[in-house]
C-alpha cells in the first residue's frame, strides 16, 4: 500500500459556488485588480505546472475569484507578491496547499457510484478472491478521494462483502489526495446525514455512529482499515506506492488534457496486481488503451481488469 501519505478527486472545480461567490463579493475586492490576460496565463501555467490541472481561459473568473479571496484572507493586493509568496520555501509549500483546496470543493458522498461498487461486489470479489486463502491481504486505493467518502464506501462494501462470504481475509483501504485540509477531515470521519443519504439503514447502522447536530463518525474499527495520504499525480513516481488489487479512480482524470490522462492511467496500471481492478469515471479516458488492461463491458461503469501473470 501506499506509504501512509495526493490527487484531486471526489471533487469538482467551482462551477455552482463560482457564481455564488461571485455574487457575494465585498466591496473590498474592488482593492485588488481585475486579473489581465498574461496574469492569467502565469497562474494557470503555475497551476498545470504543479499540479497537472488545466484551466482553460473560460474558466478564468473561477481562477480569478479563488486567488482574490484567498489574497484577502492573508492582506495581498498585489498578484505578484501573493505569486513571489507561493514560491517562498516552506512557507509558500504550506500556503500553495491551502490555495488548492480553496480552488476546489470537496463535495462528494459516500455510494456516490452504485455502478462501480456493484461491479465491484457482485463481479470482480467473487472471481478475484477464489483462490485467497484465510489471511491473505486484500488492498484497495482510492485516486483523489477528497474528504474521504469513497475510501470508507469501499471500506464499508469489502467489509461487508467478507463477512457475508466468511472469509477470513485483511483489507485495507488507502485514500489519496492533493488537500491536506481534506485529508485532515477524512481522517476524522466525520460527516453530515446529507452525504450518507445513499447508505443503507443497516449499513448506517453498522458502520457509523450518531453524534450530535445530525453528523456521523465512521466507526473507529472501520477508520482504523484506512489510511489518507498526501500525493501529487504528477509525482506517483516519487513515492513508494506499493501493489494494489482495487484501484478507484473516478472524477479525477477529468481535470487533466487527454495525453496527461493516459500518462496518469499508464502509471496507475503500474500499480496493480494481475488480475486487480481499475475503476474511472464514465466518459473521462474513452480512448485510453493499455496492452496490459481489458476492458469489462456489459456494465454502466467504465472498467478494466489488469492481465493475471498465467495469461
Amino acid at each position: 500500500m501506499i506509504d501512509c501519505a495526493t490527487t484531486l478527486n471526489g471533487r469538482y472545480w467551482f462551477n455552482v459556488i463560482e457564481q455564488q461567490m461571485m455574487t457575494q463579493t465585498p466591496g473590498w475586492m474592488n482593492s485588488i485588480d481585475e486579473m489581465d490576460d498574461q496574469e492569467f496565463q502565469r497562474w494557470s501555467y503555475l497551476l498545470k505546472q504543479r499540479t497537472g490541472m488545466d484551466v482553460k481561459y473560460a474558466r478564468k473568473s473561477f481562477l480569478t475569484t479563488g486567488v482574490r479571496l484567498r489574497m484577502r484572507e492573508l492582506g495581498f493586493t498585489c498578484y505578484n507578491d501573493y505569486y513571489q509568496h507561493l514560491l517562498s520555501g516552506r512557507k509558500g509549500k504550506i500556503e500553495w496547499t491551502t490555495l488548492v483546496d480553496r480552488l476546489t470543493i470537496h463535495e462528494t458522498r459516500f455510494l456516490r457510484h452504485p455502478s462501480s461498487i456493484e461491479l465491484l461486489v457482485d463481479v470482480f470479489l467473487p472471481k478475484y478472491l477464489k483462490n485467497y486463502l484465510d489471511g491473505d491481504h486484500l488492498q484497495a486505493w482510492s485516486v483523489g478521494c477528497a474528504t474521504g467518502e469513497e475510501s470508507y464506501t469501499l471500506a464499508i462494501e469489502l467489509d461487508d462483502y467478507l463477512k457475508r462470504s466468511h472469509r477470513h481475509v485483511y483489507y485495507g483501504v488507502v485514500g489519496s489526495d492533493i488537500s491536506l485540509p481534506a485529508l485532515a477531515k477524512a481522517r476524522k470521519g466525520i460527516y453530515d446525514a446529507r452525504r450518507i443519504k445513499n447508505l443503507s439503514q443497516q449499513h448506517i447502522d453498522r458502520y457509523l455512529r450518531k453524534k450530535e447536530n445530525d453528523q456521523y463518525q465512521v466507526d473507529k474499527a472501520l477508520r482504523e482499515r484506512v489510511c489518507f495520504n498526501m500525493l501529487n499525480l504528477l509525482e506517483m513516481d516519487q513515492d513508494v506506492i506499493h501493489k494494489m488489487d482495487i484501484v478507484f479512480c473516478q472524477n479525477v482524470l477529468i481535470y487533466f488534457d487527454e495525453s496527461l490522462r493516459y500518462t496518469i492511467l499508464d502509471e496507475l496500471v503500474q500499480h496493480i496486481n494481475p488480475g486487480g481492478l481499475l475503476v474511472i469515471g464514465v466518459g473521462e479516458a474513452l480512448g485510453w488503451k493499455n496492452p496490459h488492461m481489458q476492458r469489462l463491458h456489459g456494465y454502466d461503469v467504465l472498467a478494466y481488469t489488469k492481465e493475471s501473470s498465467d495469461e
